[in-house]
């Protein structure tokens, strides 16, 4: 058997990194073993829950949040939900290690969905160096309003400078 395919659940007691390690895992064994393993990730939602949506509680994992599980699906949107075989789309996608997969995690969402253009025309690299040059409080700040997704509960205009201009690819994007 050298074609085949596996689900590869996330959000329920797992953690972002263990996510990330296991999709690698498969990229790594397509490699050394030359097989084509194609993972299909599966959010968890609790069976009790009246709706899907990453909104509804006991529907966002200990470890993860409401930006986190966007962006997974954000990711997932160019492949319909397939995760392929080819290490420079891997990488792409989720980024070479846990670092860069937490910046792909953390990057608004039409970077993430258009990211060739939002790359070639600069707007990437500015938002990353906007938010690199937060201090720690503001990164709190910043990561809180973005990773529960507080853009309309916050007065953007009392926020420190730097954290409303990072706040402005969000808003404008």
């Amino acid at each position: 058997m050298r074609h085949l395919s596996n689900y590869i659940l996330y959000n329920f007691n797992d953690h972002p990194d263990g996510f990330y390690d296991r999709l690698k895992i498969n990229l790594d064994l397509n490699e050394e073993l030359g097989l084509q393993i194609f993972s299909f990730p599966m959010r968890y939602v609790d069976l009790k829950s009246k709706n899907r949506l990453t909104s509804t509680p006991g529907n966002i994992g200990k470890h993860w949040n409401v930006k986190y599980l966007r962006a997974i699906q954000c990711v997932l949107i160019r492949t319909r939900g397939l995760v392929g075989t080819k290490r420079d789309y891997f990488l792409k996608a989720f980024g070479k290690d846990h670092k860069e997969f937490y910046k792909i995690l953390l990057m608004p969402e039409s970077y993430i969905i258009n990211r060739f253009k939002h790359e070639g025309d600069g707007s990437t690299g500015l938002w990353w160096s906007q938010v690199c040059a937060l201090s720690d409080w503001e990164r709190d700040i910043f990561e809180n309003i973005v990773c529960n997704h507080l853009f309309r509960s916050n007065n953007i205009t009392e926020l420190p400078r730097r954290v409303r201009c990072a706040l402005d690819h969000y808003l404008n994007a």
